[in-house]
């Protein structure tokens, strides 16, 4: 499991919000269930899962940079060594504070009549209609999806 967010991270860095909830579900689950000992020692094996992980994606991106700044003469990379250490999530955050103004900001609308129906998909109808459609037809029940919204 560690090694499975180790990658989501560094393919996405905003994968930690969408981690953070089943990872803390988890923990509460073994925390209830297991007895201390068991409980440290299956989230230290995820901690080392997890930085072996993050140092062996570093590690190939410092490689992967250092070949690019070559075969392309990349002036920018080209203080990056085959040995170098890169965490690519970490560039990803200082690009993004840095260069912020210049890709303009969107409107909060856009969140909810595009980001929305592409993250749920085919979902956002089932939500649709059993929340909306539902009610209006007479449903007295509320949402059958989630019953306990109401």
């Amino acid at each position: 499991l560690g090694a499975l967010v180790a990658l989501g991270v560094a393919v996405r860095p905003t994968f930690v919000v969408f981690a953070v909830s089943p990872l803390a579900v988890r923990a509460l689950h073994q925390v209830a269930e297991l007895p201390a000992r068991s409980f440290f020692a299956a989230w230290s094996a995820f901690a080392a899962a997890f930085a072996f992980t993050a140092y062996a994606l570093a590690v190939a991106d410092g490689a992967y940079l250092a070949s690019v700044a070559k075969l392309y003469h990349d002036d920018a990379l080209a203080h990056t060594r085959v040995d170098a250490f890169v965490f690519t999530p970490l560039r990803f955050l200082a690009y993004n504070a840095a260069h912020a103004h210049e890709h303009g900001m969107h409107p909060h609308w856009l969140h909810t009549c595009i980001n929305v129906p592409l993250l749920l998909g085919p979902t956002l109808a089932g939500l649709v209609y059993t929340n909306v459609w539902a009610t209006l037809l007479g449903g007295k029940d509320g949402c059958r999806l989630f019953p306990l919204v109401t």
